[in-house]
């Protein structure tokens, strides 16, 4: 499966929504990577975590950190310098910015130790608003 996705991927230079989420299943994350591993395709691994990125950003789009991790991962196992993690990170109005750098700290810690040969990992984090925050439950 994972080989007829990258084909499609090299086809078209694009993939659709489905078949990106098929990837982000467990099963699927474990071949693509050994599948990665013995034939590196880092422009593919580049459009993966590009869609992440743009989903993490998107408030309409609920799309999990784990997520965007595995797919700075990809990108990390092709060992180029030039690559880098940076994440984005949102969270509810009222931490003070000490809370917020420490969190920070915290979240680069974990990162450099699941991504030893990443030479740039950063984090920024953002507040939103909690008079727009709107979940499931609350509906």
């Amino acid at each position: 499966m994972i080989r007829e996705i990258i084909k499609e991927y090299n086809l078209n230079k694009k993939l659709n929504p489905d078949t990106i989420e098929e990837l982000y299943k467990p099963a699927n994350q474990i071949s693509l990577i050994d599948f990665l591993n013995t034939e590196p395709n880092r422009e593919f691994a580049l459009y993966i975590l590009n869609d992440a990125i743009v989903k993490r950003e998107n408030t309409d789009v609920s799309f999990d950190l784990e997520d965007l991790i595995f797919a700075s991962f990809l990108l990390a196992i092709h060992k180029n310098p030039e690559d880098f993690i940076h994440v984005f990170a949102n969270i509810m109005e009222g931490r003070t910015v000490s809370q917020k750098k420490n969190l920070s700290v915290k979240i680069i810690t974990e990162l450099k130790s699941m991504f030893t040969d990443v030479l740039v990992i950063s984090i920024n984090i953002r507040d939103f608003d909690k008079a727009t925050y709107c979940n499931k439950s609350m509906v």
